[in-house]
């Protein structure tokens, strides 16, 4: 699977806002890749969509001079309120005296406008070659909206029927899909099938039996027969790995 980015575009000008989803569509198709864009006009909309657990951009262009709710304070709320390192922030504006205020919320880049291609051209090229290379997010469709999680936030994943649930550090997000199409997103060093309705994310297991796992918080996972003999494999080279990384002899 080819990867797909997520993108976040926020100002008050509607003429500023097409102009930037312009040339993200111009670049996607330049460059074969696969965008999804979403535009907001007010950072308060912004602020409460990014509160809803399921909406994670992995880059967002960000006025500061918004009308009801400025770009400064959804990003504290961004990097603060809901700890998220991920989405990687653009901020956007007419004048220049920002630096120190947006120094604690890290941003990627700033940009002076009139926003142009070249600009977001290379805001692109940049994300790609920082981000795209390590599989740092899972995509899922809900509905007419492909929404997007960080791996890391992944404690396993769950099929029933047609069903698939994500268990993640925030919560539970239910929706339709195969499990083959979301194994083939995951990191198959992280991400391991235990059951043929259970893909754990090994980080979180808090130990491993021949026939259930133990995870961080607390609950007992099944490990069918099939997949028993795949899951020792992988645990030995894991454990042959760490000892390699210290220095140890490693016999198996």
């Amino acid at each position: 699977m080819t990867d797909m980015y997520t993108i976040g575009v926020c100002d008050d000008d509607m003429e500023v806002c097409a102009g930037i989803e312009r040339h993200l569509l111009d670049y996607a198709k330049a460059e074969k890749v696969r965008l999804e864009v979403e535009v907001f006009l007010g950072g308060r909309e912004l602020a409460e969509r990014l509160r809803q657990e399921e909406l994670h951009f992995q880059l967002l262009f960000l006025d500061i001079e918004l009308g009801d709710t400025d770009g400064i304070t959804v990003g504290n709320i961004l990097r603060e309120d809901l700890e998220n390192e991920r989405t990687q922030i653009v901020f956007i504006s007419h004048k220049q005296e920002y630096a120190i205020q947006l120094f604690k919320i890290r941003p990627m880049d700033f940009l002076i406008k009139p926003i142009t291609y070249q600009q977001v051209c290379s805001i692109l090229k940049l994300y790609q070659r920082l981000y795209s290379e390590k599989k740092l997010f899972f995509a899922y469709q809900k509905g007419k909206s492909t929404c997007q999680i960080a791996q890391d936030n992944l404690i396993y994943i769950q099929c029933d029927g047609k069903k698939i649930r994500l268990f993640t550090t925030q919560g539970e997000i239910d929706f339709y899909g195969r499990m083959a199409d979301v194994n083939s997103q995951l990191d198959e060093n992280r991400f391991w099938t235990i059951h043929k309705s259970f893909i754990i994310n090994v980080d979180y297991v808090f130990a491993f039996g021949k026939e259930e796992v133990k995870l961080v918080n607390g609950e007992y996972l099944p490990v069918s027969k099939r997949c028993r003999k795949s899951v020792m494999e992988k645990l030995q080279a894991r454990r042959a790995v760490k000892e390699s990384e210290d220095g140890r002899d490693v016999r198996i």
